[in-house]
């Protein structure tokens, strides 16, 4: 019970430390989402909350595009579906 315990904690602090770390900078992955969507990040200070913010809010909304895109496609094809059926 004791080593579970231990553990548990131990699993708890490497988590807490691993999110706040990714809330503080971006990681090379949403950078290159970022360039891909036209946005030129190589003049831009990342270190700015504001920046770092809008960034935050440019790829939420832009998942959220994606998602609502694959939605509508699939709720598209079974209404197709169910039309001709």
């Amino acid at each position: 019970m004791r080593k579970e315990t231990l553990l548990l904690a131990i699993l708890f602090i490497i988590s807490v430390k691993s999110l706040s770390q990714s809330f503080n900078e971006f990681n090379e992955r949403e950078i290159k989402r970022i360039n891909h969507l036209g946005i030129k990040t190589d003049l831009c200070d990342l270190e700015n909350v504001d920046i770092k913010t809008d960034f935050d809010s440019i790829l939420k909304l832009n998942s959220k595009r994606k998602s609502n895109r694959t939605f509508g496609i699939v709720l598209i094809q079974t209404n197709v579906c169910h039309i001709n059926f």
